[in-house]
């Protein structure tokens, strides 16, 4: 950070570059990946392991997570968690009207382009989302969404320890959240932020913020699903679909090839 307390110019090149290095490697890792992903997507080949990382993300959740998200949710004013939610929603706005570039949705890039520009003023920095009181409604894309509208297959299903879970297709999406020189890439906050000081309690009342949204839905998987893990899979990659579909996902066939070829696999045999 420059001493007028704008970006050095330097380091904003060499944050760009990283960017470009790591997309690269997604892209090469992608492409050499692209002939060996299983025929069918939908199986789980990395099951094992995914079970157990499964696990052990649940009980840390339940464990540190959960009780601080529902002090959060039981002591914090709604209005205020509700800013929290619109600060940080904001702060990925201009990640989503990149991946809307690059899908060449431009109407929608333009929509957004409004929506961050009006409440990042009038709205206080995101705090208010009073873009949605004219008419422009939020959109989320991102690099995973973007590849799989280009046509890329999900690949295999991951769970990562303490990131949960992902896809082979949205692992590229997830360096970028995941490495401190690329976040800028995704959210603007980090590029003029510098002080961890400041970034580190910012980034974690969002991670409780957002934790405290889904406090209901996880009790209620938590309670209704007999297969845990099997749930949380399906969910994910049902939900996924329907964001690259932007909410009309093509109807699946009830029959697949997955099932003549079991059936032939029995006759051979």
């Amino acid at each position: 950070m420059g001493q007028s307390g704008y970006p050095n110019p330097s380091s904003s090149r060499s944050l760009f570059l990283k960017g470009i290095v790591w997309l690269a490697c997604g892209s090469f890792l992608f492409s050499g990946c692209a002939t060996t992903l299983p025929k069918h997507p939908g199986r789980d080949p990395f099951e094992k392991m995914n079970r157990s990382f499964h696990r052990m993300n649940h009980k840390l959740d339940q464990t540190f997570m959960a009780p601080v998200a529902e002090a959060y949710a039981d002591n914090i004013p709604k209005p205020v968690q509700h800013g929290v939610t619109n600060f940080f929603n904001n702060l990925r706005e201009p990640y989503t009207i990149a991946n809307q570039i690059l899908q060449l949705k431009l109407k929608y890039a333009v929509h957004d382009t409004g929506r961050f520009v009006i409440n990042s003023t009038v709205g206080i920095g995101g705090i208010l989302d009073v873009a949605v009181a004219a008419g422009l409604k939020r959109h989320k894309e991102d690099l995973g969404q973007t590849l799989g509208v280009w046509g890329f297959g999900e690949g295999p299903y991951l769970v990562l320890l303490v990131m949960g879970p992902t896809t082979l297709r949205d692992l590229p999406d997830r360096i970028l959240g995941a490495f401190s020189s690329l976040r800028p890439i995704t959210n603007p906050f980090f590029a003029y932020v510098d002080n961890d000081v400041v970034k580190i309690p910012v980034l974690a009342v969002g991670m409780i913020g957002k934790r405290a949204e889904l406090i209901g839905t996880i009790k209620s998987v938590d309670e209704d699903a007999i297969d845990r893990y099997v749930f949380v899979r399906e969910a994910y990659r049902d939900t996924r679909r329907f964001e690259i579909y932007d909410g009309n996902p093509p109807i699946e066939p009830i029959l697949d090839d997955e099932i003549f070829d079991d059936e032939d696999e029995e006759y051979e045999e």
